[in-house]
C-alpha cells in the first residue's frame, strides 16, 4: 500500500485466500477490502502508527498486527491476521506499507466456540441442571458483588439467612418435619430469628428491611406475603410455589 492506502502490490495467493484476481484487488480500495468495523480498526491503527513517527523515537523497524475481516468475491468474509511495518526511504521517512496477511479464520471459529462453552459452564456453574434455575453459587456471587458495591459508595447492608425448619444438616427428622406443615414451623423459626437477629445487632434497621428467597424460600416469602408482611418495604419471591396443589 502506498500511504494513501492505494494497493502497490498483491501476492498472487490471495487467489485462493479470497477468490479475486491481481488485477481485481489492485483496482479495489481498502474501503471495499475490509468489513466496515475491520476498516475503522485499520484507519485507527494507522493514524496512531503516524502519530508515533510524528512523535519521533518510535523503532523505525517495528512490525503491527491487526485482525481485520475481509470481503471474498463470493460475497463471504475470512478472518486474517496482517502484520504491517513500514517501507521507508533513504531518510526513513515512511513512504509506504507492506503487509503480510494470513488467513486465521479456523482459529477464530475455535475461539468463538472456546467463548460459547466458557459462557455456557459459567451459567451451569450458578444454575441448576435440572430446572436451570439460579443456585446458591450465583446468590453468594451476586451477594459478593452487592458487598464490594456497598464498600465502594459508603452504604452499608446486612443479610440475615435463618435456617429453619425444613433445612437440611440438622437431621432427617428436622428436615422432615415440615411435611404437611408447609408454612407453619418455618414461619415460626423466620420471626423468631428475625427478633434475635434485631435484638442481637444493633446496626440492623428493622424499618428499612426486605424479605426475600427462592424456591422453597420463594414459597416462604408467598406465605408470609398472606401471614405476615408486616415488617417488610418489600418481599421478592423467586420461584417460589403459591399453589401446593401444582405440586400433587
Amino acid at each position: 500500500l502506498d500511504m494513501n492506502l492505494r494497493y502497490t502490490y498483491v501476492s498472487p495467493a490471495i487467489t485462493r485466500m479470497r477468490g479475486y484476481s491481481v488485477e481485481e484487488i489492485m483496482g479495489a480500495t481498502v474501503q471495499e477490502t475490509l468489513t466496515p468495523a475491520s476498516l475503522e480498526v485499520a484507519r485507527r491503527a494507522f493514524a496512531e502508527e503516524l502519530a508515533k513517527e510524528n512523535m519521533g523515537g518510535a523503532d523505525p523497524s517495528r512490525w503491527r498486527a491487526l485482525e481485520l475481516e475481509m470481503y471474498c468475491k463470493d460475497g463471504s468474509t475470512i478472518w486474517t491476521e496482517v502484520n504491517m511495518t513500514f517501507i521507508r526511504d533513504a531518510n526513513g521517512k515512511p513512504v509506504g506499507i507492506q503487509g503480510v496477511t494470513r488467513d486465521i479464520s479456523e482459529r477464530k471459529k475455535a475461539e468463538s466456540e472456546r467463548d460459547r462453552l466458557h459462557a455456557e459452564l459459567q451459567v451451569r456453574a450458578i444454575s441448576d441442571s435440572l430446572t436451570g434455575l439460579y443456585n446458591h453459587a450465583h446468590f453468594y456471587q451476586r451477594l459478593t458483588e452487592e458487598v464490594e458495591r456497598s464498600k465502594r459508595y459508603g452504604r452499608g447492608f446486612a443479610v440475615v439467612m435463618i435456617d429453619f425448619h425444613g433445612s437440611t444438616g440438622y437431621g432427617q427428622a428436622f428436615t422432615d418435619s415440615i411435611s404437611r406443615d408447609w408454612g407453619g414451623k418455618p414461619l415460626v423459626d423466620l420471626k423468631k430469628g428475625w427478633a434475635a437477629a434485631l435484638a442481637k445487632y444493633d446496626f440492623l434497621d428493622g424499618n428499612r428491611a426486605c424479605a426475600l428467597g427462592g424456591s422453597y424460600g420463594g414459597y416462604m416469602v408467598n406465605w408470609i406475603a398472606g401471614n405476615w408482611n408486616e415488617p417488610w418495604k418489600c418481599l421478592v419471591s423467586h420461584a417460589g410455589v403459591f399453589d401446593l396443589r401444582s405440586m400433587a
